[in-house]
């Protein structure tokens, strides 16, 4: 089976700009949000930026999430624990231990002085939920402008940081950041095929590249089977239905989401882009709008496509493996959907979409009359 990939060559992290990117911007903003879907490298990324940490001499703290997470307290307690252990290192008296957990953190929060700390949450979605966003948000609010936040997640968390944002107090880094440029998609090929990575002609690069565009576990394991056949032929049938990248997706992003949103996303699937009217009018509901945030608040691999996010788009990869699943519709109801989708788009004037729909249909009779 295959679990999470982390790109490295000989036991090392390849080099990302990106990794010297957060490394900067920790140091200059209150908030850092690292935001992207599974196996985009969020953690192979800290791997490296925490390494900075450690050569420059900052006073840093890792906290690693897990399921077991879910709960206020257990926030609490990992984040007055880095506390502790950053003021430790900057030589400050800890505070008196009383039970309650929460007078320790604001008791440390005022005690940390002008030398920056930095804090670097990874996995937050195990944890994110209403009363830990207050938490965070309350830590961001009251903490010395020395202390900075490094959160990295698969969801859209829950903080309440646009107002950060719109202050110059935070940034986020999303999915277009942690693609893999084409340089570092030949540096993630030439992991795995060392002597072959003089081979490994331009071209196969680039298709690499376009093909999974830059997400970093499906160009790792590019790598991989090209090392195993000694050429780029597998490419040809290389998709989103591959057993491995399929097994990964079902295990990683699926198993977490509702029943009732996987067959809602296999549906959208069926379109290269989508809209909330599109899916409300094709699918015959009225809450398009809300399940579609859903699905972006849950880490799965969707695209705005304008920054009003009104129009949407899967991973390619990730549509591919839709339309696979056993969570596509029969025959008969996909024909019907298209069928809805097709009138849709003729009311709203636009044809070509139309006919598009109506092929897909079998409405031929629509189609000629189009």
């Amino acid at each position: 089976m295959l679990s999470e990939f982390h790109i490295y060559k000989d036991q090392h992290l390849i080099q990302r700009p990106l990794a010297d990117r957060l490394h900067s911007l920790a140091e200059q903003h209150k908030l850092c949000l690292c935001i992207a879907p599974a196996g985009y490298g969020k953690t192979a990324l800290l791997d490296s930026c925490c390494s900075q940490f450690q050569a420059s001499k900052r006073i840093w703290h890792r906290i690693q999430l897990n399921p077991r997470d879910d709960n206020s307290v257990s926030l609490l307690t990992h984040m007055t624990q880095a506390l502790e252990n950053c003021a430790t290192d900057n030589n400050i008296p800890l505070p008196y231990n009383p039970e309650s957990t929460t007078y320790s953190l604001l008791s440390l929060i005022e005690r940390l002085n002008e030398t920056p700390c930095i804090l670097v949450i990874d996995d937050y979605q195990f944890a994110d939920n209403s009363e830990n966003a207050r938490i965070i948000e309350a830590l961001i609010e009251l903490s010395k402008p020395s202390v900075h936040l490094i959160i990295c997640s698969r969801t859209e968390p829950r903080i309440s940081y646009n107002r950060l944002l719109l202050a110059g107090n935070a940034v986020l880094l999303d999915i277009n950041q942690f693609r893999l440029s084409v340089e570092e998609t030949q540096a993630v090929l030439a992991v795995d095929t060392h002597t072959m990575a003089k081979a490994i002609k331009g071209e196969v690069t680039i298709e690499i590249h376009t093909r999974t565009e830059g997400w970093p576990l499906a160009v790792r394991l590019c790598g991989l089977l090209l090392k195993q056949y000694g050429n780029a032929g597998f490419l040809n049938g290389f998709s989103g239905e591959d057993i491995y990248l399929s097994t990964y997706l079902s295990e990683q992003v699926m198993l977490t989401l509702p029943e009732s949103l996987c067959h809602f996303a296999a549906q959208l699937g069926n379109f290269d882009e989508f809209s909330v009217p599109l899916a409300n009018a094709a699918l015959v509901i009225s809450d398009a709008n809300a399940k579609i945030n859903e699905l972006i608040r849950s880490g799965i691999f969707i695209e705005p496509l304008d920054r009003s996010r009104t129009h949407f788009r899967f991973h390619p990869m990730f549509r591919e493996y839709l339309l696979s699943t056993q969570w596509q519709p029969p025959t008969n109801v996909l024909q019907q959907l298209f069928h809805r989708a097709c009138q849709w788009a003729a009311v709203e004037q636009n044809p070509v979409q139309a006919i598009d729909y109506g092929i897909a249909a079998g409405d031929f009779d629509t189609v000629i009359k189009l």
